[in-house]
Parts: structure tokens; C-alpha cells; sequence
């Protein structure tokens, strides 16, 4: 079973609120704590996967002749497999709220689009 970020948060300070927490109680808090701490790794992993995807994208030299525009959506495009794995991810880690995960991917996809604007920007002004 795995838990949002925020709900060990809660269970850890119910946990220690309460005087002698039962053994299987530190055993459910140290399970959470330990998925929460896997999630957070590969996640970490998939993000810098992304980025580093966009950024070699950005340096095609087939880039150059399309406009700005275009040239985003084509590297975006180019990296959505990787974006895909850390949407899947995120969805299973945070399936009892999905509010959260709502909130985290809501104008991913605008970010992501600015970003490779700016790479491509940096890569035509400075070559």
C-alpha cells in the first residue's frame, strides 16, 4: 500500500502523539516512511531523466530551421516517454489522493513546454 508524503506526515505525528504506540503501529509507520522513501528516489530519477531528455533534444541541429514554437512541441514530444513513466508513478504512489496528484501535474506540461523554449532560445543566441 502506498501513501502520499503528506498522510505519513499525519500518521507520524499520530503516532508519536500517542504514548506507546504498539509494535505493528511502528511497523505500519516504518513500511510508509520506507515506500515513501523509494517513491521519492525514483521519482527523483525519472525527473532527471526528463530534464536531461529535453536538454539533449534541444541541441538537434534539426531544430534550427523550424520556429520556436515547433521546435518545443518537437522536443516535449521526444521526451513524453519518460514523462509517461513519471506520470504513471505518481499516479499509483498518490491514488488515495488524487488531489495531490492533481495539483503536482497540473501545468506540467506548460513548464515543460517554457523550459525547452528556453533551451532552444539559449542554444540559437549563444550557438
Amino acid at each position: 500500500m502506498r501513501h502520499s508524503s503528506l498522510a505519513v506526515g499525519f500518521l507520524a505525528f499520530a503516532l508519536i502523539g500517542c504514548s506507546g504506540s504498539s509494535p505493528r503501529q511502528q511497523a505500519q509507520l516504518a513500511e510508509i516512511q520506507r515506500e515513501t522513501r523509494e517513491y521519492q528516489a525514483k521519482a527523483k530519477e525519472l525527473i532527471e531523466k526528463h530534464f536531461t531528455c529535453l536538454r539533449k533534444e534541444a541541441e538537434d541541429k534539426r531544430l534550427d530551421r523550424l520556429d520556436l514554437e515547433t521546435a518545443a512541441h518537437a522536443i516535449t514530444a521526444s521526451c513524453l516517454p519518460i514523462d509517461q513513466q513519471f506520470r504513471t508513478l505518481s499516479r499509483a504512489f498518490h491514488r488515495e489522493n488524487m488531489w495531490i496528484y492533481e495539483a503536482a501535474m497540473k501545468g506540467r506540461e506548460e513548464k515543460d513546454f517554457d523550459f525547452a523554449k528556453k533551451l532552444i532560445a539559449l542554444k540559437r543566441a549563444y550557438g
